[in-house]
């Protein structure tokens, strides 16, 4: 399965008001509607994120996949089984030390793109 996001096809997300710090996770869930297993390797996320006052992009790109470097990747996508009605992480980040951010105020995208289907 391939997906093809064209910016005029995103979603716009506000800034978040809440501000996380160093240590603080961003997760980026699934929840299935059946119990399912998926191989999420090739998941795409284009996720804005303000850090420290800049503009920046959570996402699979040429710098080593979803972590900036002020982040520390703690999940990477994988196969998983998942549980139906269930939120699970699929994605998950750190913020190290030094580093406030808040979530938004960009476009986004988030997509699984299993490839086994």
């Amino acid at each position: 399965m391939s997906t093809t996001a064209t910016p005029e096809k995103l979603n716009f997300l506000p800034p978040s008001a809440d501000v996380g710090g160093p240590g603080y996770f961003i997760d980026i869930t699934y929840v299935p509607s059946v119990a399912t297993t998926l191989d999420v390797s090739d998941a795409v996320v284009m996720l804005p994120v303000i850090v420290n006052g800049q503009m920046r992009t959570l996402g699979n790109d040429d710098n080593g996949g979803i972590g900036l470097s002020e982040f520390t990747v703690t999940l990477s996508p994988a196969d998983g089984a998942y549980i139906a009605d269930f939120e699970q992480p699929f994605q998950s980040v750190r913020a190290n030390d030094g580093v406030y951010f808040r979530i938004g105020g960009d476009k986004c995208f988030i997509s699984l793109e299993d490839n086994t289907a």
